[in-house]
C-alpha cells in the first residue's frame, strides 16, 4: 500500500492542503499486477540504487514538498522520476522530453492550462511560474478561446517554446510541473471511493490521448499490462512501476 505522508511545507510558499479532494492512494493495492519487468537480480542492481540515489539527491527535499501540497504520496513521484531519468537530471531527447520526469514543453504548458482553468492555480505559483517562464507575464494568464490569449500554441521557436525548455530543465520546476500533472491524472482516473487509477494515470502520462483512452478501457493494471492494444513501451511502463518488483513495490514492501 502507499502511504501518503504529512510533511512540513515551512519552506515553501502557505498553501492549504491537497489543492484537489483527498484521494485515497493507500487504498491502490501494490503491486497492482504480478508481472515483472525487472528481475530480482534487477532490484538489487538497478531499482533500489535509483531510489537510493533520488533520495540523496539535493531536489528531493522538493519532490516531498511538492508531492504533500499535491495530496499525492511523495513514493509516486520518485517512482516516476526512476522509470523515467534514473534520478538524474537528463537533458532533453529527440521526442523533446526534458529533465527529471521527462517532461515536454506541450505537457507543462497544458498543465498550467488545466490548473487555472479547474480554478487550482494559485496566486504565488502563477508568481512563480511566470518568474520561470516570463511569457506568461503580459496575459497573467488571462484565458480567451479556452487558451492563454495571445500564447498558444506552443510553437518551436517562439519565445515561450524556449522559455520553458530552460525552465524545465531546472529540477525544481520539473518536479513542481509533473506533480501538478501527475495530481491531474489522478483527480481525473479516480473511482468512486476517491482511489486514484494509477493505472490509468501511467497510461495518459507516458502516452499520447489514444494511449490514455486505451489504457482507461481496463478496470486494472493486470488487464492493461497485457492488453494487444496498449503500446508495448507503455505495457512496459505500468509494469515499471506498479508491477512485482517495480518502483512502488521496491519501496512500500
Amino acid at each position: 500500500m502507499l502511504s501518503a505522508e504529512d510533511s512540513s511545507l515551512s519552506a515553501l510558499n502557505p498553501i492549504a492542503f491537497n489543492k484537489m479532494e483527498r484521494l485515497n492512494y493507500s487504498l491502490y493495492a501494490i503491486p497492482a499486477l504480478k508481472a515483472k519487468f525487472y528481475s530480482d537480480a534487477q532490484v538489487t542492481t538497478n531499482v533500489k540504487p535509483i531510489v537510493s540515489r533520488i533520495r540523496a539527491a539535493a531536489y528531493y527535499p522538493k519532490v516531498i514538498a511538492y508531492s504533500n501540497r499535491m495530496g499525492m504520496p511523495p513514493e509516486f513521484l520518485t517512482a516516476i522520476i526512476g522509470t523515467e531519468s534514473g534520478g538524474n537530471n537528463v537533458g532533453e531527447n529527440s521526442f523533446g522530453a526534458i529533465g527529471l520526469t521527462q517532461m515536454t514543453r506541450a505537457t507543462a504548458y497544458d498543465t498550467i492550462l488545466a490548473e487555472e482553468k479547474l480554478g487550482f492555480l494559485m496566486d504565488f505559483e502563477k508568481d512563480y511560474i511566470k518568474s520561470k517562464v516570463p511569457a506568461f507575464k503580459t496575459k497573467n494568464f488571462a484565458i480567451k478561446g479556452g487558451v492563454f490569449e495571445g500564447l498558444y500554441p506552443v510553437s518551436r521557436g517562439t519565445t515561450i517554446w524556449n522559455q520553458l525548455g530552460t525552465a524545465l530543465q531546472d529540477p525544481e520546476f520539473n518536479i513542481f510541473m509533473s506533480s501538478m500533472r501527475l495530481s491531474q491524472l489522478a483527480y481525473q482516473f479516480r473511482d468512486s471511493k476517491g482511489i486514484p487509477q494509477l493505472h490509468k494515470v501511467l497510461g495518459r502520462y507516458n502516452g499520447t490521448i489514444a494511449t490514455g483512452q486505451r489504457v482507461a478501457k481496463y478496470k486494472n493494471a493486470w488487464d492493461a499490462a497485457a492488453a494487444s492494444d496498449v503500446p508495448t513501451e507503455t505495457r512496459n511502463y505500468i509494469k515499471k512501476v506498479l508491477g512485482t518488483n517495480g518502483f512502488l513495490d521496491v519501496m512500500t514492501r
